[in-house]
């Protein structure tokens, strides 16, 4: 079976037809799969390193038709409270592990929409709609930050701490001992349009 895929890396987007599986998800190459029945606290072959704990991961939208997949150490996990990242995730929070993009590969329909800097674009499943992927190009380094929740092991992401404290909905309680930034907490360079 073909299936047009929208495969995104280095920033490159490439449209040829390419093999799908029939699971939920194309295997990405050269990463470790996924359990069938997208039992996400259960994968074989899991390894842990790196600053955020995690050496490589796998991981899926809920439907499962967009997949990803990371090797190498990742430079930055984070919670992040911003209004933005509440508004496009539905959720109090988000959780973002940040790898450098070139050692992040996606497969499946990556509907992008810009943020509200223009330096910012987010990444949606296709079919379910669900966010996944976050690329600021203000931060110092390219790097692709994905979904810490979709990953295919949550409990693997050990978050560093918390950004946009300040803009945290009160009510839902933090009672980790991370550190919190009351805004980013990554270096940027500077922004063309301040979110």
């Amino acid at each position: 079976m073909l299936l047009r895929l929208l495969h995104v890396r280095h920033g490159e987007v490439d449209r040829a037809p390419v093999p799908v599986r029939p699971a939920h998800a194309p295997r990405l190459e050269g990463l470790p799969s996924h359990v069938p029945g997208r039992d996400r606290g259960r994968r074989a072959g899991a390894e842990s390193d790196g600053l955020a704990g995690v050496k490589s991961l796998t991981g899926e939208c809920p439907c499962g038709s967009l997949s990803f997949g990371a090797s190498g150490p990742a430079v930055w996990t984070v919670f992040c409270h911003c209004t933005e990242c509440r508004d496009w995730s539905g959720s109090p929070l988000s959780l973002w592990v940040g790898f450098p993009s070139e050692s992040v590969v996606f497969g499946g329909w990556i509907l992008w929409r810009p943020g509200k800097s223009i330096d910012v674009m987010r990444g949606f499943c296709g079919k379910c709609g669900a966010a996944v992927i976050y690329r600021d190009r203000s931060m110092l380094q390219e790097e692709t930050y994905v979904n810490g929740l979709l990953v295919h092991e949550p409990d693997r992401v050990k978050p560093a701490g918390h950004a946009f404290w300040r803009e945290r909905i009160s009510y839902i309680a933090c009672s980790d001992d991370l550190p919190r930034w009351e805004g980013y907490s990554r270096a940027r360079r500077l922004r063309l349009v301040e979110s």
